[in-house]
């Protein structure tokens, strides 16, 4: 799912996008003694989830903040810009 945001369309420059239905394979499920393996798995995500993923795992804050256009000083953390930022992108998700 491609995430872009009302107010500032450089956020659909970024092309960030997440998994509809997120999915791992490689699973072992064992129920009653018996062991299913590679049995697949999906989940689902919270807004909050997928925001700080993005923020913090994949290192979008800087990109995200500029894309909004209060990340000239991404250097300093005096300005709440990873704040701001991670607001931002909790609204486009």
């Amino acid at each position: 799912v491609e995430i872009t945001h009302p107010k500032y369309p450089a956020f659909a420059d970024l092309k960030l996008k997440w998994a509809a239905v997120p999915a791992i394979s490689s699973f072992n499920l064992e129920l009653g003694g018996v062991d299913y393996m590679c049995c697949p798995f999906n989940g689902w995500f919270m807004e909050q989830e997928v925001s700080r993923n993005l923020i913090e795992r994949y290192n979008k804050g800087p990109a995200i903040a500029k894309a909004c256009g209060f990340g000239d000083d991404v250097d300093e953390d005096a300005t709440c810009w990873k704040e701001r930022a991670l607001a931002e992108l909790n609204y486009a998700v």
